[in-house]
C-alpha cells in the first residue's frame, strides 16, 4: 500500500466509524469524533481535543477544522504528521473518494461536484480531482 492508499483507507475508516460516507461538514465530523470546535486566533490546530478556526469565510473555516481533524487522526494512529499527508487526509475526509469519483464521472460532473460538495472550496475540489485523476480516467475508459 502507498501512503495515499493508507490515507484514503484511514479517511474511509473514520467516516465509517462515525456513520458518514457522503460529503459532510467538517464541523459535523468533528462533533461525531467527539472533538470540540471553537473560534480563536489560532488557525485550525489541534489543542488536546479542541479544534480552532479563525476565518470569517465558511469554506475556509471548514478547511481549518478538516486540517485539525486530520492532525488529530494521524496523531491518534501514531502516524507522522507531514503537511502533505495532513492536507491529503483533510481532502479525503471532506471529499470522500467513492462519492467524488462517482460525481466526477457523471456527465454533469462540475455541477454535481460543486452542489454535493458544498463545504469544500473550489481549490480543494480541484486538488481532489488531481488526487484521484487516474482512477477517474481509468473508470471512464473501462466504462465506455
Amino acid at each position: 500500500m502507498t501512503v495515499r492508499e493508507d490515507l484514503e483507507s484511514n479517511a474511509l475508516q473514520l467516516l465509517t466509524d462515525v456513520g458518514m460516507t457522503s460529503p459532510i461538514s467538517a464541523f459535523t465530523l468533528a462533533y461525531y469524533c467527539g472533538l470540540d470546535v471553537a473560534a480563536t486566533s489560532r488557525i485550525g490546530r489541534q489543542r488536546g481535543f479542541a479544534l480552532y478556526y479563525d476565518s470569517p469565510v465558511e469554506h475556509e473555516r471548514e478547511w481549518q477544522v478538516a486540517i485539525g481533524i486530520a492532525h488529530w487522526r494521524l496523531a491518534r494512529i501514531g502516524a507522522p504528521r507531514v503537511d502533505a499527508d495532513v492536507d491529503y487526509l483533510a481532502r479525503a475526509l471532506m471529499l470522500p473518494r467513492a462519492d467524488f469519483v462517482h460525481d466526477a464521472r457523471s456527465k454533469r460532473m462540475y455541477i454535481l461536484v460543486l452542489q454535493r460538495h458544498r463545504y469544500a472550496s473550489y481549490e480543494n475540489i480541484k486538488l481532489r480531482w488531481v488526487d484521484l485523476y487516474e482512477e477517474i480516467m481509468r473508470l471512464q475508459v473501462v466504462g465506455n
